[in-house]
């Protein structure tokens, strides 16, 4: 979920989402929960794509990909991402994603530097069985798949 291609700058998810990207109403095993108190959930996203700008990159250059996401028990679901370069020297971007399962959606926003494999991704809203969600996420990126733990708040 976190992660573009270009190897200068591997903006990351969570997807994730980050990029993810994902979860509100999933439990640690993926099966559904009520809506109501903490909710843990853990899946991986693994890459299918990704875009970038032709020629160098520089501030205000936006990369983006998009992932297969597979929770514990199995629901799949996809997400896609953006990020905006906001300083090229440090290697940092803002990035957007959204994680898709087929009881709803989950947004996320993060701060990613390239200099790190482990990202801390907010979420930041949902819809759906999701609506409203609010949390955070680990995501632990290697090679071409990252380990995402999605933590959501009551």
């Amino acid at each position: 979920m976190l992660r573009p291609t270009r190897t200068q700058l591997a903006l990351a998810v969570t997807a994730i989402a980050v990029p993810l990207s994902a979860s509100a109403a999933l439990s640690g095993t993926g099966s559904a929960q009520p809506t109501t108190g903490p909710r843990t959930l853990h899946f991986v996203a693994t890459e299918l794509g990704s875009f970038e700008p032709k020629g160098r990159l520089h501030e205000g250059s936006v990369i983006g990909w998009k992932d297969r996401l597979k929770a514990d028990d199995g629901t799949t679901g996809r997400d896609v991402g953006v990020c905006t370069i906001t300083d090229l020297r440090r290697k940092e971007a803002f990035c957007h994603a959204v994680a898709v399962f087929p009881e709803g959606r989950l947004f996320f926003d993060f701060l990613n530097r390239d200099t790190s494999t482990r990202q801390t991704v907010s979420v930041v809203g949902g819809t759906g069985a999701y609506a409203a969600a609010r949390g955070s996420a680990r995501a632990k990126e290697s090679r071409r798949k990252t380990d995402i733990t999605v933590n959501l708040a009551d």
